[in-house]
């Protein structure tokens, strides 16, 4: 390959690792790039295969065992405080949560293939106390896949990749501004969609319930429904919830919708940052025809922060314990 090729791309395996390692560790910075330039590199016989591989698999698995154990410790909190700092967090919890209560284990395979997955699949493991073999089976062969597909595909376009680069390089000093450039637009265009959901979500927690004021109306028996958003996955490894409170989670929310007492008072909660999932949820509701349908600000965190009783979640239970509270 050319020479502009060594300049930019040929970091050896110390960059493969160390980029691969940062990305799945949840830093922006992006491997596929270079293992596709790391398969041309193999083509030409200047990187081995197998060894490329075997780094790039192995910075992936460490990132990733890091990531399990966080979540195996920290629980549903290092969800919430990755997601906290995504573009959409309530999204970035809810779709993780949802696909990995869907597929399991088998997640781990595919899930660096989706934006967004990759970091969070592997703490959303620890929290479900996957067991370690099982994890590291699913989560190696995860990673194989996705490093073995870009390598092989940059080792067949090694020589439309040295004609890039070449090109590339002609630009010399200003190439670093041309890309600066691209990405300011990508982040401008990205936090101006930020901003607006941002907006959308505080005139939604705007219409919120506190706790204080959620215990007082209980306490004088007013019929409100309160209902649980919280995902399957979370109610597995907390199983509590605020006493009467009614389990749906938002994805089962439009088969359900039959059974609520639109005609009373609806509060929502969840456990997620800035009450998200409730909000939305507490929307929905009120779209279809929900007379007061509002989110708990806090959700049960803030409930539980007052010293305030919980009650025990059962599985097993659940259909029958929902039918019984909202027929009330």
């Amino acid at each position: 390959m050319e020479s502009a090729t060594h300049s930019w791309w040929n970091l050896g395996y110390y960059g493969i690792f160390a980029c691969v390692f940062a990305e799945q560790i949840g830093l922006p910075i992006p491997a596929l790039p270079l293992l596709v330039a790391a398969g041309a590199l193999i083509a030409s016989h200047e990187l081995n295969l197998w060894a490329s591989l075997l780094t790039a698999v192995g910075a992936a698995v460490l990132a990733d065992v890091i990531w399990y154990a966080i979540g195996r410790a920290k629980g549903a909190t290092v969800l919430n405080l990755m997601c906290r700092i995504s573009w959409k967090p309530d999204t970035c919890i809810s779709k993780t949560k949802v696909i990995f209560s869907n597929h399991g284990t088998k997640m781990l395979v595919f899930a660096k293939f989706i934006p967004g997955l990759s970091s969070l699949t592997p703490p959303m493991a620890g929290l479900s106390r996957i067991p370690w073999g099982r994890f590291l089976f699913y989560d190696a062969l995860g990673a194989l896949i996705w490093a073995m597909l870009p390598l092989v595909a940059g080792s067949y376009i090694e020589q439309a990749l040295s004609i890039i680069v070449t090109h590339a390089a002609r630009l010399k000093g200003d190439w670093p501004w041309a890309c600066a450039a691209v990405i300011a637009g990508v982040l401008a265009w990205r936090y101006r969609n930020r901003r607006r959901y941002v907006a959308e979500l505080n005139r939604g927690r705007a219409k919120g319930i506190a706790v204080a004021d959620l215990k007082a109306r209980l306490d004088r028996g007013e019929p409100i429904t309160v209902l649980d958003a919280r995902d399957a996955t979370t109610m597995t490894a907390e199983s509590v919830l605020i006493p009467a409170a009614v389990w749906i989670p938002y994805v089962r929310l439009p088969s359900r919708l039959a059974a609520l007492p639109l005609d009373k008072p609806l509060v929502v909660y969840c456990d997620c940052p800035e009450d998200q999932t409730a909000v939305a949820m507490a929307d929905y509701l009120t779209t279809q025809g929900a007379r007061e349908a509002r989110p708990l600000l806090g959700g049960i965190d803030a409930w539980r922060a007052q010293g305030w009783p919980t009650e025990p979640w059962r599985a097993e239970a659940e259909a029958a314990d929902n039918a019984a509270a909202l027929s009330v």
